[in-house]
Parts: C-alpha cells; structure tokens; sequence
C-alpha cells in the first residue's frame, strides 16, 4: 500500500492544496470505506459523505466543495451519469469525479460525455483516487488507463496487501464483499 507520505514526494505539485470533498454513494460501506481513504491525506478534506442525490445537492450548497466524487452506480437520478449531469447544471464550477467498485464498458466515454472531469476504479492500495481527486481540483481531468497503476509497482499486490494494517484489511474485506 502506498502511503501518502510516498505519493507526496512522487506527486508533490498536487499535493500542495488544499482540496475539499464531497462523497456520494449509496452503501454505507463504500461512503465510510471512501472518507478513511480520503482523509489520510492531511491535503484532503471531506466536509460531508452522502447516500443519496438530494443528500448530495444539499451538502454541495452547504460545504461548496472542491471536489465532488460520485459512485457511478447512485441508485436515485438513474445514476451517477444523471447526478453528474445535475451537479454540472446546479454547479457548473464544481469538478465531478465518478468511481466504480466494478469495471464497466465504455464507462470513461460515459463519465466524459454527463460532464464528469474524471473517472476512476475504485482502487484503495495505490494512490489513485488520491491522484484523480488532486488533479481535478487543479483544473485538469483525470481518466486514467484502469488497466495499468499509475504509480510505480515496486512492490506486487502481494507484498502491497502484507503490509496493510489490520484496519485496511478489514476495510477493503468490507468493500469487496
């Protein structure tokens, strides 16, 4: 697992703000699973995480966020794709990140065309999300390859999950079940 210490000398121009977040989605686990991954970061903050659209309407008009991240599978609005696009009419300014847990065809293509600036894998071992939230808050996209890490590899997942705490095992035991 990388640390944030490791993805801050890799990446230290992003790390360099202070980003806040909104999150979305509609498992309890995956809203609790997304706010520990995204607040080891001390340049990230989530100021709310919500399970439902009206949810997400309300803590972006009360916390102006920086960043909204967005579960593409949001059961409500038809989906993340429809609440992306409601995001982007009601907050034209606010950068959306969409994420899955599961890979879908031509999800990337999707998330661009609801006006998403990023779509990512929901990935908790190697800085991704980290990466992805950073750069749309610094005004560029975010769609990387979810084929490849965007990280170096120097350890194999292997040795990646060996030295997860036994809180992040847990954690992603959780998410993946």
């Amino acid at each position: 697992m990388i640390t944030f210490a490791k993805f801050q000398e890799l990446f230290p121009d992003l790390c360099a703000q202070r980003v806040r977040l909104v999150i979305a989605d509609d498992s309890l686990q995956g809203r609790a699973g997304m706010r520990t991954l995204m607040e080891q970061p001390p340049t990230l903050q989530v100021v709310a995480a919500v399970g439902t659209t009206e949810e997400l309407h309300r803590a972006c008009e009360r916390h102006r966020p920086t960043v909204a991240i967005l579960d593409l599978c949001l059961p409500e609005a038809d989906d993340g794709l429809a609440a992306s696009r409601q995001l982007r009419k009601k907050f034209p300014s606010l950068p959306v990140l969409l994420v899955t847990g599961h890979e879908q065809e031509r999800a990337g293509q999707k998330a661009k065309a609801a006006g998403a600036a990023g779509y990512a894998l929901k990935n908790f071992s190697d800085g991704l999300l980290w990466q992805c939230a950073l750069e749309i808050a610094a005004g560029r996209t975010a769609f990387p390859d979810h084929r490849s890490r965007w990280l170096p590899q120097e350890l194999s997942d292997a040795q990646r999950l060996a030295l997860l705490r036994p809180q992040e095992v847990k954690l992603l035991a959780a998410l993946a079940g």
